[in-house]
Protein backbone atom coordinates (compact mmCIF):
# COMPACT_ATOMS: atom_id res chain seq x y z
CA UNK A 1 0.00 0.00 0.00
CA UNK A 2 1.76 3.99 -1.22
CA UNK A 3 1.07 6.45 0.96
CA UNK A 4 -1.81 8.59 0.43
CA UNK A 5 -0.85 12.40 -1.59
CA UNK A 6 1.12 14.28 1.37
CA UNK A 7 3.39 11.88 1.92
CA UNK A 8 1.53 10.70 5.50
CA UNK A 9 1.47 6.79 5.66
CA UNK A 10 -2.45 5.24 6.49
CA UNK A 11 -3.26 3.81 9.72
CA UNK A 12 -5.03 0.29 9.20
CA UNK A 13 -5.76 -0.66 13.01
CA UNK A 14 -7.91 -4.06 13.55
CA UNK A 15 -10.66 -3.94 15.84
CA UNK A 16 -12.25 -7.47 17.10
CA UNK A 17 -16.12 -7.18 17.64
CA UNK A 18 -18.78 -8.72 18.42
CA UNK A 19 -21.79 -8.23 16.23
CA UNK A 20 -19.86 -7.02 12.75
CA UNK A 21 -23.19 -6.15 11.14
CA UNK A 22 -23.47 -3.76 13.71
CA UNK A 23 -20.24 -2.24 13.30
CA UNK A 24 -20.08 -1.88 9.84
CA UNK A 25 -23.42 -0.27 9.92
CA UNK A 26 -22.08 1.98 12.50
CA UNK A 27 -18.70 2.77 10.89
CA UNK A 28 -20.18 3.37 7.27
CA UNK A 29 -23.40 5.16 8.73
CA UNK A 30 -21.50 7.50 11.74
CA UNK A 31 -18.42 8.08 10.03
CA UNK A 32 -19.46 7.53 6.32
CA UNK A 33 -17.02 4.91 5.84
CA UNK A 34 -16.62 3.04 3.16
CA UNK A 35 -17.04 -0.91 2.37
CA UNK A 36 -14.20 -2.33 0.47
CA UNK A 37 -14.36 -5.71 1.63
CA UNK A 38 -17.32 -7.64 3.28
CA UNK A 39 -16.77 -11.81 4.24
CA UNK A 40 -18.85 -13.56 6.89
CA UNK A 41 -16.34 -12.94 9.60
CA UNK A 42 -14.40 -9.98 8.53
CA UNK A 43 -14.98 -6.58 6.69
CA UNK A 44 -12.33 -3.79 5.64
CA UNK A 45 -13.76 -0.27 5.67
CA UNK A 46 -12.10 2.55 4.02
CA UNK A 47 -12.11 6.10 5.73
CA UNK A 48 -9.91 8.64 3.53
CA UNK A 49 -6.73 8.77 5.43
CA UNK A 50 -7.38 5.26 7.14
CA UNK A 51 -8.83 1.78 6.59
CA UNK A 52 -10.59 -0.06 9.87
CA UNK A 53 -10.55 -3.82 9.51
CA UNK A 54 -12.90 -5.39 11.64
CA UNK A 55 -12.79 -8.85 12.61
CA UNK A 56 -15.35 -10.91 14.16
CA UNK A 57 -14.43 -11.66 17.93
CA UNK A 58 -14.13 -15.68 18.75
CA UNK A 59 -14.28 -16.88 22.56
CA UNK A 60 -12.16 -15.91 25.06
CA UNK A 61 -8.85 -17.61 26.08
CA UNK A 62 -9.26 -19.28 28.90
CA UNK A 63 -7.36 -18.46 31.62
Amino acid sequence: MSPPPGGRPRIAPLLAVSDLDRSVAFYSEALGATVVTRLEHYALLDLGTAQLHLALAGPAPAP
